[in-house]
Protein backbone atom coordinates (compact mmCIF):
# COMPACT_ATOMS: atom_id res chain seq x y z
CA UNK A 1 0.00 0.00 0.00
CA UNK A 2 1.39 3.40 -0.96
CA UNK A 3 0.61 6.69 0.74
CA UNK A 4 1.22 10.08 -0.77
CA UNK A 5 2.29 12.56 1.91
CA UNK A 6 2.70 16.28 1.45
CA UNK A 7 5.92 17.97 2.53
CA UNK A 8 4.00 19.49 5.45
CA UNK A 9 2.85 16.06 6.67
CA UNK A 10 6.37 14.61 6.40
CA UNK A 11 7.87 17.47 8.43
CA UNK A 12 5.04 17.37 10.98
CA UNK A 13 5.70 13.69 11.66
CA UNK A 14 9.49 13.66 11.51
CA UNK A 15 9.82 16.56 13.98
CA UNK A 16 8.19 14.38 16.66
CA UNK A 17 10.76 11.57 16.34
CA UNK A 18 14.27 11.01 17.66
CA UNK A 19 16.57 9.86 14.89
CA UNK A 20 19.94 8.12 14.68
CA UNK A 21 22.46 7.32 12.00
CA UNK A 22 25.29 4.80 12.20
CA UNK A 23 28.79 6.05 11.51
CA UNK A 24 32.15 4.45 10.92
CA UNK A 25 35.18 6.72 10.96
CA UNK A 26 38.92 6.29 10.81
CA UNK A 27 41.23 8.00 13.24
CA UNK A 28 44.93 7.64 13.98
CA UNK A 29 44.03 4.91 16.47
CA UNK A 30 42.09 2.89 13.91
CA UNK A 31 38.46 2.44 12.96
CA UNK A 32 35.64 3.17 15.34
CA UNK A 33 31.88 3.18 14.95
CA UNK A 34 28.75 4.12 16.80
CA UNK A 35 25.61 6.18 16.44
CA UNK A 36 24.97 9.87 15.95
CA UNK A 37 21.65 10.95 17.42
CA UNK A 38 19.84 13.87 15.87
CA UNK A 39 16.53 15.68 15.80
CA UNK A 40 14.83 17.66 13.06
CA UNK A 41 13.08 20.92 13.95
CA UNK A 42 11.17 23.51 12.03
CA UNK A 43 13.32 26.63 11.84
CA UNK A 44 11.18 28.60 14.27
CA UNK A 45 11.40 25.93 16.99
CA UNK A 46 15.07 24.98 17.07
CA UNK A 47 16.18 25.18 20.72
CA UNK A 48 19.76 24.62 21.79
CA UNK A 49 20.17 21.39 23.70
CA UNK A 50 23.40 20.28 25.39
CA UNK A 51 23.36 16.90 23.62
CA UNK A 52 22.93 18.28 20.10
CA UNK A 53 25.89 20.62 19.51
CA UNK A 54 25.91 20.71 15.72
CA UNK A 55 23.34 22.58 13.66
CA UNK A 56 22.52 22.31 9.94
CA UNK A 57 19.81 23.90 7.79
CA UNK A 58 18.41 21.87 4.92
CA UNK A 59 15.21 21.57 2.90
CA UNK A 60 12.82 18.66 3.06
CA UNK A 61 10.67 19.18 0.01
CA UNK A 62 10.01 22.92 0.01
CA UNK A 63 10.21 23.35 3.81
CA UNK A 64 13.44 24.51 5.43
CA UNK A 65 14.26 22.59 8.61
CA UNK A 66 17.04 22.63 11.18
CA UNK A 67 18.91 19.43 11.98
CA UNK A 68 20.68 19.29 15.35
CA UNK A 69 23.05 16.38 15.97
CA UNK A 70 25.28 14.98 18.69
CA UNK A 71 28.23 14.52 16.28
CA UNK A 72 29.21 16.19 13.04
CA UNK A 73 27.38 15.02 9.93
CA UNK A 74 29.06 15.07 6.52
CA UNK A 75 27.30 16.10 3.31
CA UNK A 76 26.58 12.51 2.29
CA UNK A 77 24.87 11.79 5.61
CA UNK A 78 22.87 15.02 5.40
CA UNK A 79 21.78 14.16 1.85
CA UNK A 80 20.58 10.71 2.98
CA UNK A 81 18.71 12.23 5.94
CA UNK A 82 16.90 14.79 3.80
CA UNK A 83 16.19 12.26 1.04
CA UNK A 84 14.49 9.76 3.39
CA UNK A 85 14.27 10.87 7.05
CA UNK A 86 12.00 7.92 7.92
CA UNK A 87 14.92 5.51 7.47
CA UNK A 88 16.60 6.94 10.57
CA UNK A 89 13.77 6.80 13.12
CA UNK A 90 15.17 5.49 16.41
CA UNK A 91 13.14 2.46 17.43
CA UNK A 92 14.45 2.69 21.01
CA UNK A 93 14.06 6.32 22.13
CA UNK A 94 15.07 5.52 25.72
CA UNK A 95 18.58 4.51 24.65
CA UNK A 96 19.75 8.15 24.56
Amino acid sequence: MTFELTDEQVVDYITTEFLKIRYRKHDRGGWYSGFTYFKIYRNDESPYTPNFHHKYRRKIGNITVTIRSSNRLNNDELFRIVHNPFAFVDQHPFSH
